[in-house]
């Protein structure tokens, strides 16, 4: 009677165990995709700003054409042939504003299909999209590359790794007040069939206990409002998932991350 119970027992607890641990495994996926999303809002933010960096120019311009037409006006001079040339201008202004969205658009939306892509081009990108908000924090960054890099793979997700690495790099730079010169340094490079992409900033580097973790989920040193450590351990799965390379990083006269791919 005694080993019947121990057996209907052990069944229950087994039963409840696998209840929980369902849970348990829906909660964290539940938790994980949230936080992927808080750290994709993140980006968006980053993005916005840029883009609105990018049309404070072309936007001024506007306001000016659309001034002097209202003056001409105003004086009985405005001609058909001046409004026509006008209106042209601010149609050429605002195409290229256009253009602006939609190379943002083309560069942040996950490729499907491989291509054959230039990954130095795909670098000056990232460089691009981040120059506002490097600017606006004094941080100047420098693209060293030896020879032309193509690779068949998917372009989009690289420059989404990219950019995780840049924005670490340039919020670690913003953290330090001492600094003369802050500064983000990128080489590429090829050697035999392997790809390297360094990027250095200096910065403080990272702390020696906590070089082992900077990829794992989860991980953070930073304000809870920067996100919730997911964004180098992303960057880690693209580049193991999705090029089959590897990323690694080490502190010399700042934090150096290396991604090399096959």
């Amino acid at each position: 009677m005694s080993w019947s119970f121990s057996i209907i027992l052990l069944i229950i607890l087994l039963y409840l165990g696998k209840i929980w641990l369902d849970r348990e495994v829906k909660r964290q996926v539940e938790k994980t995709r949230l936080h992927f999303q808080e750290n994709r809002l993140i980006a968006m933010g980053e993005l916005l700003g840029n883009i609105a960096h990018h049309w404070k120019q072309p936007l001024n311009t506007i306001s000016l054409m659309a001034l002097n037409i209202q003056k001409q006006s105003n004086k009985g001079e405005l001609t058909p042939l001046y409004l026509e040339e006008k209106l042209f201008d601010i149609e050429e202004v605002v195409e290229e504003m256009s253009k602006t969205i939609e190379e943002f658009h083309t560069h942040l939306t996950p490729t499907e299909n491989m291509e054959i892509f230039s990954i130095n081009q795909t670098i000056k990108t990232s460089i691009k999209i981040l120059s506002s908000s490097l600017e606006k924090s004094h941080i100047n960054i420098y693209f060293i590359d030896t020879e032309i890099c193509e690779y068949n793979g998917y372009k989009n997700e690289l420059l989404q790794a990219i950019l995780i690495i840049l924005t670490n790099a340039k919020d670690s730079l913003i953290k330090n007040e001492t600094l003369k010169e802050k500064k983000i340094t990128i080489k590429l490079s090829k050697v035999e069939n392997k790809i390297n992409i360094t990027i250095q900033d200096n910065s403080l580097g990272i702390l020696d206990e906590n070089l082992h973790r900077v990829f794992d989920p989860y991980f953070t040193t930073a304000h809870k409002t920067k996100g919730k450590g997911l964004g180098l351990y992303i960057a880690k799965m693209i580049i193991i998932k999705s090029f089959n390379g590897s990323i690694s990083v080490h502190n010399q006269d700042g934090a150096i991350f290396i991604i090399t791919l096959e």
